[in-house]
C-alpha cells in the first residue's frame, strides 16, 4: 500500500470502519474504498477544531452503533517550524486543539 491510501486488511475480518475527513467529498480514496467495502465502511464528515462538527459526528455514531469497539485518532498537524517566539496565537491553538483537545473530546 503506498503512504496516503488505506489500507484494506480490515475488510477481511469483516469489521464496520467509520472513516472521517473534514470535507467527504473531496476524500477520494476514502470513497472509493467505501464503494469497495460492500457497506463495511462509511465516511461521516469531521472536523476536529469545529465542536458543532464534533458534536455533529458523535451524535450520528452514537444514533446508528451500540457501541465503537476500536478508535483511531488519526488527525495531526505540526503547523510551521519555526522558533517558537515567532509562533502566532492561532498557529498554536489550531496545533493544540488538533493534536491536544480533539482526541480527548470525541
Amino acid at each position: 500500500h503506498s503512504q496516503g491510501q488505506p489500507r484494506l486488511e480490515f475488510l477481511s475480518e469483516n469489521f464496520k470502519v467509520i472513516a472521517t475527513a473534514r470535507d467527504p467529498s473531496s476524500a477520494t480514496a476514502l470513497n472509493e474504498l467505501a464503494s469497495a467495502s460492500h457497506g463495511r465502511v462509511e465516511v461521516l464528515p469531521l472536523d476536529v477544531t469545529v465542536d458543532r462538527s464534533v458534536d455533529a459526528f458523535v451524535s450520528s455514531v452514537n444514533s446508528k452503533y451500540n457501541q465503537v469497539d476500536f478508535f483511531i485518532y488519526n488527525a495531526g498537524i505540526m503547523g510551521q517550524r519555526s522558533p517558537i517566539t515567532t509562533i502566532n496565537k492561532e498557529d498554536l491553538l489550531d496545533t493544540f486543539t488538533t493534536n491536544a483537545y480533539a482526541p480527548i473530546h470525541l
